[in-house]
């Protein structure tokens, strides 16, 4: 019988972030045994002030740190609402065959199904170079590669590239008369857990774990 009291489900698995730096982020998927876990979800939102992306950071930092806080409300009512931060997911495209592009989930669990597979996020220092995701198996020494692009609206398949420089109004991008160099942006990144509720298919998410912040120039 029920006592009529709803439980409530959650992500309580992140993903472990090893190493980051101006270019690169690289990560771990948590090895959940979550049934409703279905893989890791990448955010970002582009800065033109490092000051900006630092409160922001700062802000969820703060919210996630409450005692009482449920793994993924920071992020559905903050992080990518539309009246909070408007983080956007970042959007995969197959090298071998640009049709298949992929938002939600970023990077599926049976890709990366235990401690021995790492994600990495590459940005090569030339600002007309594609950024990738590489997925690598260190056991078995495979990798998967995949274009990444960022969003350009709710439209299916209307996207941008990192190459093309942002502009004011751009959804993914947070302006700012108080940039410190001319052409230089800060791209800021979250991973968390992502899964379902099979109870009504809601949307689930873990934590909002910050994974690094990635310079542009242009």
């Amino acid at each position: 019988m029920s006592c009529g009291i709803d439980s409530i489900v959650y992500l309580n698995d992140n993903p472990v972030l090893t190493s980051t730096d101006d270019s690169t982020s690289i990560f771990k998927g948590p090895e959940s045994n979550n049934s409703s876990y279905l893989g890791v979800e990448i955010f970002y939102r582009i800065y033109y002030s490092l000051s900006d992306a630092d409160a922001d950071k700062s802000t969820i930092s703060t919210k996630q740190d409450v005692d009482e806080s449920i793994p993924g409300s920071v992020i559905n009512e903050y992080l990518i609402n539309p009246n909070g931060l408007k983080y956007k997911n970042l959007v995969l495209v197959n090298i071998q065959d640009s049709s298949l592009q992929r938002r939600i989930p970023t990077i599926l669990s049976t890709e990366i199904p235990d401690s021995s597979y790492f994600v990495s996020i590459e940005f090569p220092s030339a600002s007309n170079e594609e950024p990738f995701i590489t997925i690598t198996n260190e056991v078995a020494n495979e990798k998967t590669l995949h274009l990444l692009l960022k969003r350009n609206s709710g439209i299916a398949n209307d996207y941008l590239r990192f190459i093309d420089e942002p502009t004011s109004g751009d959804p993914d991008f947070k302006a700012s008369t108080n940039g410190t160099t001319l052409g230089t942006y800060y791209v800021q990144l979250y991973a968390a857990s992502y899964g379902l509720n099979f109870s009504d298919f809601s949307e689930l998410y873990g934590d909002a774990v910050f994974i690094g912040r990635i310079i542009l120039n242009f």
